[in-house]
């Protein structure tokens, strides 16, 4: 993936961002994208093995968002929160999104981006209908 990205910035394909499923949203390839120059948005996996700094500690997603008051209601943003992505001791900034799944309304699906100027409204469209 980040050849085919080289290769795309090095013949001038004009892009800003760099849209991700959650296979490949891991810090790893957050850093390394972000590197290229590439903003990304993506969706992530809830897994309590991978960590983002939040308020000064190491959490996982799972953590940030029992820790954190949500949106009451039918609102289908329940949290919106700025974390960093830590890897090898060195952190960017992103935010990530908490969205109500559609098809199980109990369970929520997150999203990241290293473009922290955006909001919740115009990070899902990406991914939802």
């Amino acid at each position: 993936m980040l050849e085919l990205l080289k290769a795309a910035k090095t013949v001038g394909i004009p892009a800003k961002y760099v849209l991700f499923d959650s296979w490949f949203s891991s810090p790893k390839s957050l850093h390394a994208v972000k590197n290229l120059g590439y903003e990304v948005i993506g969706m992530i996996k809830k897994t309590p093995k991978m960590f983002f700094r939040y308020n000064g500690e190491e959490l996982s997603l799972i953590d940030i968002y029992k820790r954190n008051k949500k949106r009451r209601g039918r609102s289908r943003y329940l949290l919106s929160v700025d974390v960093e992505v830590i890897k090898n001791g060195e952190a960017i900034p992103a935010r990530v999104v908490y969205v109500r799944n559609r098809n199980k309304r109990k369970e929520y699906l997150c999203f990241i981006t290293t473009d922290t100027s955006i909001c919740e409204d115009e990070i899902t469209p990406f991914f939802i209908r």
